[in-house]
């Protein structure tokens, strides 16, 4: 009797544990690829990134069992969202206004900005070209322009003082440059300045001497020290200007062709610049399109962008900052879902533990 009861026993136990197991309530998330946030990896079956870790850790927490759904294009993740055919949207969604009147929003979990993407693949002649522009900018010839300026004022002086005595030709102006006394008296001095001495006049006064001899020798070497360091600076200034088509922050996208995403708040930014905008469903088109010189930049969210140019764009493009306004991220939610409150009540608690720490700095670093 009591070996059958044994046996009853430990048939009923198993039974009795998975009773009391709660079985695990799936959640489906809708999402939108947007490196590093969420997206497929290379063998394109498992999903990566800060907010599908995040979630991940949040499901855990909740005991829920995820299903994970293609948005395509990042605008249909609303419509999906607003039809409730899935309970979670992640896509490095920000926080507007209007969003929040469509949909909840879960606590910020990630703070960011904008910023533009530029071409620094430059092809061989495309180098070449830039760097003949810059030694035949403005700015070059002006500082060539300093040293026959100060020759033709100083001669002028030169002139007005010397022009008594028979080296410096009485006649100010003249076809034949030796009878003209302006042209030779600008000689002397241009002379003084390059070779420390007056081949073709010999100044008779004690001011003319001063300004060929004293003058024309320290001005002269002050020139020659100043103006390598001026010409290489001015250079590599302009051709670095040329290299980044001249793009330092928004108000430099007027008027040229910028690529991104529709729909996003990188558009609506973009909107209130002179741009050409070209409006795509995928960023990653719009980088192509970068590395291709079809745009002469891609505007998106900073993270994003930043990933980009360490993995696939590492040396081919720069990062430059963009208006500087702030952007916090939240997973989206029908409204009125439950969720909501689930979600942020355990992210305040990984947020405690040092779990988002850790994903944090998995995905950007010491935060």
């Amino acid at each position: 009797m009591k070996k059958l009861a044994a046996v009853i026993f430990l048939i009923l136990v198993p039974c009795l544990t998975y009773a009391d197991t709660p079985e695990k309530k799936t959640i489906t998330v809708v999402y939108s690829e947007i490196k590093p946030d969420i997206f497929k990896k290379q063998d394109r079956n498992k999903l990566s990134g800060f907010g599908y870790d995040l979630w991940e850790a949040i499901a855990k927490e909740l005991n829920y069992k995820t299903t994970y759904k293609d948005s395509g294009q990042f605008s249909n993740l609303f419509s999906i969202i607003e039809s409730k055919q899935a309970d979670i949207g992640i896509a490095s969604i920000t926080k507007t206004e209007e969003r929040e009147r469509s949909f909840d929003f879960s606590d910020t979990y990630l703070e960011s900005s904008i910023a533009i993407a530029v071409n620094s693949d430059l092809s061989f002649s495309d180098r070449l070209m830039t760097y003949i522009k810059a030694i035949f900018s403005f700015k070059v010839l002006i500082i060539f322009c300093i040293p026959i300026i100060c020759a033709r004022v100083l001669g002028l002086v030169i002139y007005l003082i010397e022009r008594k005595y028979p080296d410096i030709p009485n006649k100010f102006m003249d076809k034949d440059p030796q009878k003209s006394g302006w042209d030779v008296a600008s000689r002397a001095f241009w002379e003084s300045m390059t070779t420390q001495g007056t081949g073709v006049a010999v100044p008779r006064t004690r001011l003319g001497y001063f300004l060929c001899y004293v003058v024309g020798y320290y001005l002269g070497n002050i020139i020659n020290a100043l103006f390598v360091s001026a010409f290489v600076g001015i250079v590599i200034s302009v051709a670095w200007d040329a290299n980044s088509e001249q793009i330092g922050s928004f108000n430099d996208l007027d008027k040229l062709k910028v690529a991104t995403v529709k729909g996003t708040t990188s558009e609506t930014q973009l909107e209130t610049t002179n741009a050409e905008i070209v409006r795509l469903t995928d960023i990653n088109e719009g980088y192509k399109m970068l590395l291709q010189k079809k745009v002469k930049a891609v505007v998106f969210d900073k993270p994003n962008i930043l990933f980009f140019a360490k993995n696939e764009g590492k040396g081919r493009i720069s990062v430059i900052d963009g208006n500087g306004e702030k952007e916090r991220y939240g997973f989206i939610f029908p409204q009125g879902s439950p969720l909501r409150e689930e979600a942020n009540r355990i992210l305040l608690r990984l947020i405690k533990d040092g779990t988002y720490s850790e994903i944090h700095r998995k995905w950007f670093g010491e935060k």
